[in-house]
């Protein structure tokens, strides 16, 4: 299974012990207690999530040379930063290509096929929670049916989209990237709100517990494919849907949008459907059980094993496969296919 190791409590120590991550913890008496050792062998992610964390370059060393990406945090869990190993970054020859995919439209047809991946995803999860309702619940599973179907449509709308610069079709596959999250979210809104409290989508200051989740949720998988479009050689801010601004992860934006629904989407409404209850601190951020809690489901999630392409692979290594998918395509080699979830 996927492990991540989250180290967020002020004062905390990250260090190493020969082939083990050494995690401390503050006591009360002023002093360091030993909190948990971490073999590097067991580790696959380690996310820093507080101020006031130090690593030793020695626990930085040894990560770098296990190929662990660390990468921090903040508080509702958007990575900020992150530290890897050089000798993963691939070579320039991919980067180029994708700069170069800006005006070739290759460009374009990479983010059509993600506005068409993410809306076929968020179909998909409706036909899925449908599922189990057709009986039960009749009214509940001609909604979601015809929802599906609409987001379904406004798929096949994208599909009709071209041109030869980005420029010229970014707007209109971000208005289509709108409608169908419209019809998404408002779906998922009429089946869980009684229960959960999620009236709509929020993002940024919310204080609703499922809005946090999944902000939390989203934040951990932009640095699972940041990961993966380092390994795969790809510039992580020369994004094509979503356009260049100083500091942002444009192209890991672009490449996360199909596995959002596949990923964290699922995962926050399996627990809500399940009863779990989010605790939060005051501002709405996410409590450390809550973040552990889902911390293992999401690491459950990226383990398990789905369908793709003739094979079963999990979705972390889905999630690599769909990186060097994009690489081929800019170097034009393949033509890029987004990952369609089966249900």
């Amino acid at each position: 299974m996927v492990k991540y190791e989250y180290v967020e409590t002020f004062g905390s120590a990250v260090q190493k012990h020969s082939e083990r991550l050494v995690v401390s913890e503050p006591s009360g008496e002023g002093g360091q207690r030993t909190k948990r050792q971490v073999p590097a062998l067991h580790l696959d992610h380690l996310l820093i999530g507080s101020r006031g964390v130090s690593i030793s370059s020695d626990a930085l060393e040894l990560c770098c040379e296990r190929g662990i990406p660390v990468t921090i945090v903040d508080r509702r869990g958007k990575p900020v930063g992150k530290f890897t190993a050089p000798a993963i970054h691939g070579t320039s020859r991919t980067r180029r290509a994708q700069i170069r995919a800006y005006e070739n439209g290759l460009g374009v047809t990479f983010a059509r096929s993600v506005v068409i991946g993410k809306a076929a995803n968020q179909a998909i999860n409706l036909k899925y929670f449908a599922k189990n309702r057709r009986e039960r619940s009749p009214d509940q599973y001609e909604t979601l049916r015809k929802s599906a179907e609409a987001i379904d449509r406004v798929a096949r709308r994208a599909k009709k989209i071209s041109a030869n610069c980005i420029d010229e079709v970014r707007q209109p596959l971000m208005v289509l990237e709108a409608e169908a999250s419209r019809i998404y979210w408002s779906s998922l809104s009429a089946l869980y709100g009684s229960s959960s409290g999620f009236v709509h989508r929020e993002q940024r200051g919310t204080k609703n517990p499922v809005n946090a989740a999944l902000n939390y949720a989203y934040g951990v998988l932009t640095g699972e494919v940041w990961t993966a479009c380092l390994l795969a050689g790809l510039e992580p801010y020369a994004g094509f849907l979503h356009a260049d601004r100083p500091g942002r992860l444009s192209f890991v934006l672009d490449l996360i949008e199909e596995f959002r629904p596949v990923v964290a989407d699922r995962v926050v409404f399996a627990l809500a459907a399940k009863g779990w209850r989010i605790e939060q601190e005051e501002n709405g951020w996410l409590s450390l059980a809550s973040k552990n809690k889902l911390l293992a489901s999401l690491a459950e999630r990226l383990d398990s094993p789905e369908p793709d392409r003739g094979r079963r692979r999990k979705l972390r290594n889905v999630i690599q496969r769909q990186a060097y998918a994009a690489a081929q395509h800019f170097l034009g080699n393949e033509t890029y296919v987004p990952y369609k979830q089966r249900w």
